[in-house]
């Protein structure tokens, strides 16, 4: 029996992960663990708007853990709809002590790409308030973990960032035999 595997993204927010990783899903039939799902969960199931306060984030790291360490017994290969950008030593490690093999498909969008990209689906002011402190922890990501990148993807149309990614990935499985 083949080693399960995880698709894992890195790359800051709206780079088109979430829309990525459900293409993926469809197209390869992978089951997709979301942290923005349990986000929203946490949200509605409290009744706030933002789980960054006392008890949300810790509800949220509850769900979190209590899900992925299920998914991660269950030895299926599945999508981490997520960035790896703060923690995928940490995750990689984890990963690897379950036996899983991991695909890295990194989404480094330009700057003035991304900018385009939020005034255009009415997101600026979350650009103007956090885009350059999640750029900075992106090339962090980057210069110590560019080697174990997968499948890179630039600025280029959504349709060519999806095909870019499914074909990095059949390609992946192929090598292993999947």
């Amino acid at each position: 029996m083949k080693k399960p595997f995880a698709v894992v993204f890195g790359g800051v927010p709206g780079t088109s992960k979430t829309p990525i990783a459900h293409y993926l899903s469809c197209e390869f039939g992978l089951p997709i663990f979301s942290t923005d799902q349990i986000r929203y969960e946490v949200r509605e199931d409290l009744r706030i708007s933002d789980i960054n306060i006392p008890g949300g984030v810790e509800e949220f790291e509850k769900r979190q853990r209590s899900r992925y360490e299920r998914l991660i017994s269950s030895k299926k290969s599945f999508i981490f709809d997520g960035s790896m950008d703060r923690k995928w030593a940490e995750r990689k490690s984890h990963f690897t002590r379950a036996g899983y093999d991991c695909f890295l498909i990194n989404i480094e969008l330009t700057k003035p790409f991304l900018v385009k990209l939020f005034a255009e689906t009415g997101r600026a002011s979350w650009a103007d308030d956090h885009l350059d402190n999640y750029l900075e922890q992106h090339r962090n990501f980057l210069a110590e973990f560019k080697s174990e990148i997968n499948v890179q993807i630039d600025d280029s149309s959504f349709a060519d960032r999806l095909e870019i990614a499914a074909e990095g990935l059949r390609n992946f499985l192929e090598l292993r035999g999947s």
